[in-house]
């Protein structure tokens, strides 16, 4: 997880994830590279009405998504 922040006033949680290459390594495999799910647990002191995650991968692709009327 790179990053979550919780608003309040509009009960959204908004995250960003990020894959990245943390090997140290100047010269690996990417074939080494694979994604793998996640999951996340959130307890928060108001509600939920919006959710939205971006994810950033190793290769470039971003990939968002947002689901509305939690709660």
């Amino acid at each position: 997880m790179a990053h979550a922040e919780y608003e309040l006033s509009q009960e959204r949680l908004d995250l960003l994830v990020v894959a990245a290459d943390d090997s140290g390594l100047r010269m690996a495999c990417s074939d080494d590279l694979v994604g793998s799910g996640y999951r996340l647990e959130a307890t928060v002191s108001g509600g939920f009405r919006r959710v939205a995650v971006t994810e950033h991968h190793v290769f470039g692709e971003t990939y968002a998504t947002t689901v509305d009327g939690l709660g």
